[in-house]
């Protein structure tokens, strides 16, 4: 499950990668390890930081939605504001806004109408404008400060 971006993400240089932008290589996709184009860079990547940044630009314009969201964390259950990435089958969620740091992801790939819950019920739940994806001991639950986000408005 290695897609050419895949590839150019883990060799580079930035022509290769932009080439391949340029001919509509989708940033979604994941390899079999579970990883985006934009995660699969390394140390021998040519041109690493440019190869980087043109990737996580790449995915960002194709996101349904982008912006900051608290998560609630799965060891120590606290909460941690985490830089969200909506795509077509799941959130990806990283330490900042330039997307160096992947902190994991949610599948929507689930029948979400049966486990989306919201507000959640969680106690101490930041504000009211929470969700909760998931079933059994440990659901991932979400707080915005918002009412709404962009993607989900219909107007």
């Amino acid at each position: 499950n290695v897609t050419p971006l895949h590839v150019a993400a883990r060799r580079g240089p930035t022509a290769t990668v932009a080439l391949l932008v340029t001919a509509a290589a989708n940033p979604t996709l994941i390899n079999g390890e579970g990883a985006l184009a934009c995660e699969c860079t390394t140390r021998f990547t040519v041109e690493r930081s440019r190869v980087q940044r043109a990737l996580r630009a790449h995915l960002l314009s194709v996101a349904s939605w982008t912006g900051w969201l608290t998560k609630l964390g799965g060891q120590r259950r606290s909460w941690r504001r985490r830089f969200c990435v909506l795509l077509p089958a799941e959130l990806r969620y990283f330490s900042d806004a330039s997307l160096t740091v992947a902190r994991g992801h949610v599948s929507l790939r689930q029948r979400l109408y049966e486990q989306l819950r919201s507000p959640s019920f969680y106690p101490h739940t930041p504000t009211p404008f929470s969700f909760e994806l998931g079933s059994g001991k440990a659901p991932s639950l979400h707080h915005g400060a918002m009412p709404s986000c962009p993607a989900a408005r219909t107007s």
